[in-house]
């Protein structure tokens, strides 16, 4: 086994990539490396009142753009998307300009409690 060295953004993305498909304990083991790293871990969840074919619409768009958004749920017609601190400009930005092409309305950001 090889060490390796990488940057704090890139050991960020290693870690929420490996969050996104460890369903079962990846917020844990996240909050552990990050800690090991330094600095506190800010996602938030963003809400957006979307039908059922819009949304998937809406996720084909946004799977163009590598690591930007997690989509969540989507339930009583509110989808939730997880988005990184650092991101979150960019998605509010990029859904603002699909508003002409779908039929949605973003309902909030918040900071996200922890949960998956």
């Amino acid at each position: 086994l090889e060490a390796v060295s990488l940057s704090k953004d890139h050991l960020l993305y290693l870690f929420f990539i490996i969050t996104y498909y460890n369903e079962y304990g990846g917020d844990a083991m996240f909050t552990v490396c990050h800690s090991m790293i330094g600095g506190a871990h800010v996602e938030y969840d963003v809400y957006v009142k979307i039908s059922s074919a819009d949304v998937h619409k809406l996720g084909y768009i946004l799977e163009v753009e590598d690591n930007l958004v997690n989509l969540r749920k989507h339930q009583d017609g509110v989808l939730r998307m997880l988005v990184t601190a650092d991101l979150k400009d960019e998605l509010l930005e990029l859904l603002d300009s699909l508003k002409e092409e779908l039929n949605f309305e973003v309902l909030s950001c918040e900071v996200n409690s922890g949960s998956a």
